[in-house]
């Protein structure tokens, strides 16, 4: 049986106990998020719908027009950085690892206007809440907006 005195003294024991723990702290690191943003369609991609918009709309009668664009409201549970997707038929995951860039609050009206200003070549386009006249308001209510299986969405307005 060896005494206190012949046990040889422990200096490396702490630093090796260090190196340890920061192998295994970073083994659990989460990897980092992904950001996403909405952006306008592409009106020189085949079967673009901005052409088919404009004349819809009557680019002659909108002319010199103002365009108020707003306000858009949102589900409470679209308030969020995280997207939503749709997991079978009523139960929403919140995916942690795929973000907004932006509010949705801010990019939908963007994105709209991006598009309108396209298909009816105007700029004349004001967000709510505008600080002039407007000729005419298209207010959007998005109902649902929800990724499925990660490759598509789900966007539903009135």
């Amino acid at each position: 049986m060896k005494t206190l005195a012949q046990v040889p003294p422990l200096h490396g024991l702490p630093l090796a106990l260090l190196g340890i723990f920061l192998l295994l702290s970073a083994c659990g690191r989460t990897p980092p998020a992904a950001y996403y943003h909405l952006s306008a369609v592409d009106p020189g991609r085949q079967g673009s719908p901005m052409e088919a918009i404009g004349e819809a709309i009557g680019e002659a009668a909108i002319g010199e027009a103002a365009i108020g664009i707003g306000p858009v409201r949102l589900p409470d549970y679209l308030d969020r950085p995280q997207i939503v997707n749709l997991e079978g038929s009523n139960r929403l995951q919140l995916a942690e690892g795929h973000r907004w860039a932006e509010p949705l609050k801010v990019s939908i009206p963007r994105t709209i206007r991006e598009n309108l200003a396209t298909a009816l070549a105007t700029e004349k386009l004001f967000y709510f809440p505008w600080n002039q006249a407007v000729d005419y308001q298209i207010p959007v209510e998005i109902v649902r907006f929800e990724g499925v299986g990660y490759q598509m969405a789900h966007l539903e307005a009135i």
